[in-house]
């Protein structure tokens, strides 16, 4: 019953109430990181996405599929990622902290349960 009741909230749920319009999100952070050539290559036509070159496509691979993939290199702090994989090792350590996901949608999903208070 659990189950049909989510799977009905995800019918009847607009996904409009979801998201919103790419062109309202705006952020200093992806505004900087983001140029004209990565936007193009997710979502510019086949023939207008960049052609990948010999080059790219030694270098990467992905391009020369032309799939509407793109790369953004040194996005990501790597001492933050590795901070980050630290503690979820550490949670995993502790027995019963960490528990796979029993939701159809998350298969294989591992999680923890965080609970903050309020002052």
């Amino acid at each position: 019953e659990h189950y049909l009741n989510k799977m009905l909230a995800r019918v009847v749920t607009p996904v409009e109430s979801f998201t919103k319009p790419p062109e309202q999100y705006r952020h200093a952070w992806a505004e900087d990181l983001l140029e004209k050539h990565h936007v193009l290559e997710l979502w510019g036509s086949k023939g207008k996405r960049p052609e990948a070159t010999s080059w790219d496509a030694q270098r990467n691979d992905w391009r020369a599929l032309n799939l509407g993939v793109t790369v953004l290199d040194d996005t990501v702090d790597i001492q933050e990622t590795a901070a980050a994989l630290a503690e979820l090792r550490a949670l995993e350590q502790e027995e019963g902290r960490v528990q796979a996901s029993k939701d159809p949608c998350n298969i294989g999903a591992r999680s923890v349960w965080l609970h903050f208070e309020t002052a």
